[in-house]
Order: C-alpha cells, then sequence, then structure tokens
C-alpha cells in the first residue's frame, strides 16, 4: 500500500474471492507497486467459495515468488553547467555514484549542460563531491524546471 491507496477486484466472482486474496499475498510480501492480473478459465469443475479463494491467492503467491522484485527508489534530478576542461572531472563523479545516471548533456559555445539522476539519498553527497572536484567551477541546479 502507498500512500494508504490499494485496490482489488473480484471481477465478477463471488464477493471476496479473488481480489481480497491476491491482495492478501501482495501485502503479505510487504510489496508495493504492484498489479496482478489473474485469469481463470472455467474447466467444468466448480471450486465454490474456498475453493475459488485458495486458488487465486495461491496463484497470486506463486507469482510473487518467481517474480523478479525490483526495489524503485526515489530520485533526484541533477543539472550540471560546467566548462569543456571540467566535463571529464564531472563524469568520474557520476562513476562513483552507480545508481546515479545521466540523462542528457548539451554543448553550448564554451559550456556543457548534463542533466542526472541521482538517488535522492546521494543527492547532496553528489552534489559536494562535483563542487569538490571541480573546485567551486559548476553550477548544479537540483530539480531544475
Amino acid at each position: 500500500m502507498l500512500d494508504g491507496y490499494e485496490r482489488c477486484s473480484d471481477d465478477g466472482e463471488p464477493s471476496g474471492t479473488a481480489g481480497r486474496p491476491i491482495l492478501t499475498a501482495i501485502s503479505s510480501h510487504s510489496l508495493v507497486n504492484v498489479m496482478i492480473v489473474i485469469t481463470r478459465y472455467f474447466g467444468g469443475i466448480k471450486l465454490g467459495t474456498g475453493g475459488l479463494t485458495r486458488a487465486y491467492g495461491n496463484a497470486a503467491k506463486s507469482c510473487i515468488e518467481i517474480a523478479e522484485k525490483i526495489e524503485i527508489r526515489p530520485k533526484t534530478i541533477i543539472q550540471c553547467i560546467v566548462k569543456m576542461t571540467l566535463v571529464a572531472s564531472v563524469y568520474s563523479v557520476l562513476k562513483s555514484f552507480p545508481e546515479a545516471k545521466k540523462l542528457s548533456e548539451s554543448y553550448e559555445a564554451d559550456q556543457v549542460i548534463i542533466m542526472l539522476h541521482v538517488p535522492d539519498s546521494e543527492s547532496e553527497e553528489f552534489r559536494k563531491k562535483l563542487h569538490n572536484i571541480c573546485k567551486g567551477q559548476v553550477i548544479v541546479d537540483i530539480n531544475p524546471s
């Protein structure tokens, strides 16, 4: 559940037999920003509400167990404006932050504008390192508009 929002649907199945067991499986694994869609084809055997609940819950649990989990960390956009001679310095700092990524790079007459994504938790340290290595000859704009 993120910011208190969660939703599930039985989509035509008896109330509480599909959506709730799927949501319970997601919650029991402490996952957020997840969607599970299960399609059931009627095979001629009526499962009853208990059977449906177990079938949907077990299907969701199996999906969660085999799925790759990816942690999504909030990121800050950082704009760096440096002279051409300092571009290598910016990239050396960037290499020391494995989760930071270059978004774009544009050139003007005597400077380069580099847009970066840096994890929120590392943005201040990144900015300090950049200022140190560039000896203050860098303009850093955090979350530029």
